[in-house]
């Protein structure tokens, strides 16, 4: 949720809060007072910015073998330490929180504007202060954390509160984040992500006792400071009348969380109150409310919120309101109301967020891509990549099964015979392209895969044995990514570990425009792939890019969100295709590829791409001739 202001104040007024310690040493003592041992919950997206910070090149698609092995080096440490990890992503965005989400979204988008300009004004890689995390950098992270066994999944309510109720549930050691919703919840040892050092073990940790003497409360009233301070569910700008008053500043004058949150903390602390009550609860919630700004904002919303912060039933929200997330939540899930036993097995397998999102709310988003809106021969990677998607849409849909649901909601009249239905044959999409201002979802349409008999059954796919419909599920992936390469030679001859890549760009050069898939770009693309393993990370972080060039940043993150879309298309088909088919770091790598990128641009031979390396260009001419297959490059024949 995050509690506005709250994580600054405490970094700039109240630095006594956090103490130095050492994890180590701490999971030491904790091994020796409860006997078992420590579990640490990482909040998996405050690490994005740790484990790829702006040191790292981050315009060219991503420096995921770099990545991977600082990834490994931190697990190994946490191991030598006897630490047990467990990360939790965010896996939904709640549609309280979807608001806040669209405002990040156009912040983005005017970052990756200005980055643009730089690279075309000047040719060279943007300073660290416009640095912009690369596309795909969460699900790399999250490939490689289960590449070397680590314990992820994503979160199917608001992250922050499922971390809460697994840190409570398992009686885990500590939480390592950087959300001040963790300053709010009962959580003991609250480490400070930004201040970890990954070697050492070395962090900040906030002391809670040292945060409440000041004002004179105590921890359990923060869930009510939360409220009166303003929290994704509680507007701040909803506030500000209440926030002018109790600071005691004129209404034209500037509020800051230097004023704001101190006195929001006396003003709490003036009530008397040592604890929470429903009737201090309804008190505070009432001399708020009595401020202009508070209309449209339903009477009971603080009792939600302190619901949410301490997850007990006593402070649980009216009955009409459990009703309605009843509601709407029975209305998404729908069709999938007869596959219940389908849903229990998607769960246990711990399915992909995709997955989750698609099967639990229709809805499904992505943040803004490292994409150039102002040229126009390159098309966004959310509307190219879309047909994929729908296909996925319309595996876990069954959409053209034999069991298909749209058929139920079949429109009489209608030409096209079924109406779109969110949840039962269409999804709401939020995805950033040029022209689309993420206001209101896209609804797009689930469609059925191109196999014979149609797409399988939800059954066939998640409820048989898994060595009896692997070769059915490979069959559905490769149909959702449109590919006509001939299967012998896709599964059998070519080294698995170009297979995502192989498919994505066969898919580019088939169904996207002529003016984004030239010959060199294909080159440029296999080219880096075969020349990955004649290079460490250190001596891929040493070669020098002659300039950068914006037509190879979007194509690059193109590549990356296809990627992501082909992990997708995979799960919606119980994972046919192994993890180790499609590793980033052994397929892909950014610097790599600007550089072959601008090499093929310019000219040079097949040979000069691939290192002089007899190998790699053995591999090349495969891969190339499997990507042309029944495209319009396939008549062209390449010479080294």
């Amino acid at each position: 949720m995050g509690v506005k202001g709250l994580q600054a104040y405490v970094e700039q007024c109240c630095q006594e809060a956090l103490v130095n310690v050492n994890l180590n040493q701490l999971a030491r003592q904790y091994r020796k007072q409860h006997g078992r041992q420590p579990i640490l919950v990482v909040d998996g997206i405050v690490l994005l910015r740790k484990f790829y910070n702006p040191g790292i090149p981050w315009v060219y698609g991503g420096e995921w073998l770099e990545l991977f092995e600082r990834i490994q080096a931190f697990l190994e440490t946490l191991k030598n330490a006897d630490i047990k990890s467990v990360f939790i992503f965010d896996g939904v965005v709640e549609q309280s929180k979807r608001a806040t989400w669209l405002d990040r979204r156009k912040k983005e988008r005017r970052l990756v504007s200005q980055v643009f300009e730089h690279i075309k004004r000047t040719g060279r890689h943007p300073d660290k202060r416009d640095y912009h995390i690369p596309p795909s950098v969460k699900g790399c992270i999250i490939k490689a954390l289960k590449f070397l066994g680590a314990e992820v999944s994503r979160s199917s309510i608001d992250t922050d509160k499922e971390i809460f109720q697994y840190y409570k549930e398992h009686q885990c050691f500590g939480v390592l984040s950087h959300d001040s919703d963790f300053l709010i919840y009962d959580v003991d040892k609250y480490f400070y992500s930004e201040k970890l050092d990954f070697k050492t073990l070395h962090v900040k940790m906030y002391n809670k006792q040292v945060l409440c003497t000041p004002s004179r409360h105590f921890r359990q009233l923060l869930p009510l400071l939360a409220c009166i301070l303003g929290n994704n569910t509680i507007s701040q700008n909803s506030l500000t009348r209440f926030h002018h008053w109790v600071t005691g500043i004129p209404r034209d004058g500037r509020l800051k969380f230097q004023t704001t949150v101190p006195c929001c903390a006396k003003f709490l602390a003036s009530q008397g109150a040592n604890q929470l009550s429903e009737r201090l609860i309804y008190d505070i919630e009432s001399q708020v409310f009595r401020f202009p700004g508070m209309q449209g904002i339903s009477p009971g919303i603080f009792q939600q919120v302190i619901h949410d912060y301490t997850s007990t039933d006593e402070y649980a929200p009216s009955q009409p309101q459990q009703q309605e997330a009843t509601k709407q939540s029975t209305k998404l899930n729908a069709p999938l109301v007869r596959h219940q036993d389908i849903l229990e097995v998607i769960s246990k397998r711990k399915a992909h967020g995709f997955v989750k999102k698609v099967l639990r709310c229709a809805e499904t988003d992505c943040n803004m891509s490292f994409e150039d809106d102002s040229d126009r021969s390159m098309p966004s990677a959310a509307l190219v990549l879309r047909p994929i998607r729908s296909a996925a849409y319309g595996v876990l849909f069954g959409v053209g099964s034999g069991t298909d649901p749209s058929e139920d909601k079949a429109e009489a009249g209608s030409n096209s015979g079924t109406r779109l239905v969110v949840g039962v044959n269409a999804v709401n999409e939020y995805y950033a392209y040029a022209g689309y201002s993420l206001k209101d979802p896209d609804v797009v349409a689930a469609t059925p895969v191109d196999l014979p008999g149609g797409t399988p059954s939800l059954e066939d796919i998640w409820m048989k044995r898994e060595d009896e419909t692997l070769h059915l599920r490979q069959q559905v992936v490769l149909s959702c990514l449109y590919c006509s390469i001939d299967e012998t030679l896709l599964l059998e001859t070519l080294p698995r570990r170009y297979l995502a890549l192989c498919c994505l760009v066969h898919y580019f050069v088939k169904n996207g425009p002529d003016t984004m898939m030239r010959e060199c770009d294909v080159d440029a693309f296999i080219a880096q792939a075969v020349c990955i393993g004649l290079h460490t990370a250190r001596s891929i972080w040493n070669l020098r890019v002659p300039r950068v060039d914006s037509r190879g940043v979007h194509m690059a993150t193109i590549f990356m969100r296809g990627l992501s879309t082909f992990w997708e298309a995979n799960a919606s088909c119980a994972d046919p295709f192994k993890m180790e088919d499609s590793l980033p770091w052994q397929c892909f790598d950014g610097k790599l590829f600007h550089i072959k990128y601008i090499m093929a641009q310019e000219g040079a031979t097949v040979r000069a791409l691939c290192q002089d390396n007899a190998q790699a260009l053995e591999e090349f001419l495969l891969l190339k001739k499997c990507i042309i297959m029944g495209t319009r490059m396939e008549r062209k024949s390449t010479q080294p």
